[in-house]
């Protein structure tokens, strides 16, 4: 396009010649002015899903003994065969689809701007039930901070805040969520001690997701928890089927299920052919 411009190469008709080779010297893919460049692009990339199907070899390309024949297979091909009349088609078409689609778009802004009106903002609305005392509040807004949902940026500060504010109005999720951030240092500083007891709180208070950390941890052995299979056996059955505040993750849920299968596999078998139950359970 600048190279055209320097050289005052433009087409001044009303549909816009390409260039050519009595204008000025141009190379494969041929590109026309610079409207209709988005267009050829377009174009060219329709080609070649035209010739997905081609099975190309050297051989068949001719690259062994003249190598610019794979250019002049590609560019010369049926399927990149197009000029102005193609190049106007596409224009009408582009145009129909701009008047098709206007209308609708115009109607949606329009809605919108009038649903924004009436409507007060639900991140406004649900901040004053939550400062208010609503654990519920509170919890969802920490989860919209956590994921960076309902027009909020991802905030793990914010996100610790709300589950700490859940958590100190009852919510049971809220004190798990605030035990995980604070195990892992997740928008707060890292306290694995106070972690591990605020989810143990919310676990035999019945939350299968702090079930499922305190389980997962038991069975690694991570982050100053000790190696112990049977607890791990224990948090991750309550996690599973156990508890009554379920606020587990499907993806986390099923890690738990392959978990204990692991943990039963590896049980020493009886000589009546049934898994030995570990001491201490």
């Amino acid at each position: 396009m600048y190279e055209a411009k320097r050289l005052d190469k433009f087409c001044t008709n009303n549909i816009g010649e390409p260039f050519n080779h009595k204008t000025m010297e141009v190379f494969d893919p041929k590109i026309p002015c610079a409207l209709d460049s988005g267009m050829c692009v377009c174009r060219y990339a329709y080609g070649i899903y035209l010739m997905r199907s081609k099975r190309l070899t050297y051989e068949t390309c001719g690259m062994e003994d003249d190598p610019p024949y794979f250019r002049d297979l590609i560019t010369n091909s049926d399927e990149f065969n197009f000029d102005m009349i193609d190049v106007t088609s596409m224009r009408k078409e582009m145009l129909t689809l701009i008047q098709n689609l206007s209308p609708a778009f115009l109607n949606m802004v329009r809605k919108d701007r009038i649903r924004a009106a009436k409507e007060p903002d639900i991140v406004d609305e649900l901040s004053e039930k939550a400062e208010n005392g609503d654990a519920d509040a509170s919890f969802a807004l920490g989860i919209w901070y956590h994921e960076g949902k309902n027009g909020l940026a991802q905030d793990m500060k914010e996100a610790y805040r709300w589950f700490e504010l859940a958590a100190m109005n009852g919510s049971v999720k809220g004190l798990a969520l605030q035990g995980h951030f604070l195990y892992r240092g997740c928008g707060v500083r890292k306290n694995e001690v106070e972690g591990v007891m605020r989810l143990s709180e919310a676990a035999f208070k019945g939350s299968d997701c702090a079930a499922c950390v305190l389980g997962g941890e038991s069975y690694h052995g991570k982050r100053g928890v000790a190696k112990d299979l049977s607890r791990a056996e224990y948090w991750l059955k309550k996690a599973v089927s156990g508890s009554k505040v379920n606020h587990i993750s499907d993806k986390d849920l099923n890690i738990a299920r392959r978990t204990l299968r692991k943990i039963e596999d590896a049980k020493p078998v009886a000589t009546d052919g049934t898994n030995c139950e570990r001491k201490g359970q």
